[in-house]
């Protein structure tokens, strides 16, 4: 992610948090810091860093959970029928893994075909990890 803090206000709007020094993310793996902007207690915006990774299922081994493929899941209920629990993951680009294992390559996906994509919303929930606050897209 590596759109200004400019550039976000332009696209959502005023916000807080401390965004002064918002450097670019080049890439983000799981349980990386990112930044997203959740809802604050007055309604407004704000700017804040997560981890990628919504904690797991103990069944599961309590692996972070990166991607939502079901949701109908009973899993996934309380987070998605909270709205405080919601954020905004702002992106210029993502990849996705290809090939087989051991030699998958990164494919690369933005608004454009250019290096830096502009910046575009996704969407992700928010927990309360043991270490700090985690989200999933």
């Amino acid at each position: 992610m590596t759109a200004t803090v400019d550039e976000l206000r332009r696209i959502f709007g005023s916000f807080d948090g401390d965004t002064t020094n918002l450097p670019p993310f080049d890439e983000i793996y799981p349980g990386q810091l990112a930044p997203v902007l959740r809802r604050n207690e007055n309604g407004g915006l704000k700017l804040e860093h997560m981890k990628w990774g919504f904690p797991g299922p103990q069944a599961a081994g309590s692996r972070a959970i990166t991607n939502i493929r079901n949701l109908a899941s009973p899993f996934w209920r309380n987070a998605l029928q909270q709205p405080a629990r919601r954020c905004i993951v702002p992106v210029t680009k993502f990849c996705e893994w290809t090939g087989e294992v051991g030699r998958k390559q990164k494919v690369w996906f933005g608004l454009t075909d250019v290096h830096e994509s502009p910046c575009s919303p996704s969407r992700g929930c928010g927990g309360r990890a043991r270490a700090g606050r985690s989200w999933r897209s």
